[in-house]
């Protein structure tokens, strides 16, 4: 059970791209060997493919392998790159209440091809932010427990490689 909360992100973007791969693949083989295309493929592909964006984001934060400028937070102080996700939480806490608007004001709005509402695709803001927080508060544990230990951390590394 610990392995699949630890992984979780990455299964289900997994599951996300090889959903997306084989209804491309349906969407080509309709199209172009049967030629009566699917209306509904491009939908779903687009509604995957934002799944997957994100739960991918949230295994980049649990990785620490997200986008950031690292020659400029390795030399900050360790106490201010613990601020620094302090930041993190507060924007996370934005896309939470954003995200949780977005999906209440598209609860009745449905989708051009599939008919659902719009509000099962916005959920993934909401619910990937709060996967993010959880990600970040035990990043910020771990740093807290290396930074009284004066242990090194990985942000402590200060190479331009």
């Amino acid at each position: 059970m610990r392995r699949l909360l630890t992984h979780f992100e990455e299964i289900v973007a997994t599951a996300a791209l090889a959903a997306l791969l084989v209804v491309m693949s349906l969407q080509v083989i309709s199209r172009y060997v049967f030629d009566s295309p699917f209306s509904w493929t491009e939908e779903v592909s687009r509604h995957l493919y934002v799944y997957m964006v994100f739960f991918g984001a949230s295994a980049a934060i649990r990785d620490r392998s997200h986008v950031a400028i690292s020659m400029a937070v390795a030399y900050l102080p360790r106490p201010a790159r613990l601020a620094m996700n302090v930041l993190i939480l507060g924007f996370l806490g934005v896309m939470i209440w954003a995200g949780w608007k977005l999906v209440q004001r598209n609860l009745d709005v449905p989708t051009v091809t599939l008919e659902i509402p719009f509000a099962i695709v916005y959920a993934v803001v909401p619910i990937i932010a709060v996967l993010m927080i959880w990600r970040t508060v035990a990043q910020m544990g771990e740093d807290v427990g290396a930074y009284r230990r004066g242990a090194v951390v990985a942000d402590d590394q200060r190479s331009v490689l």
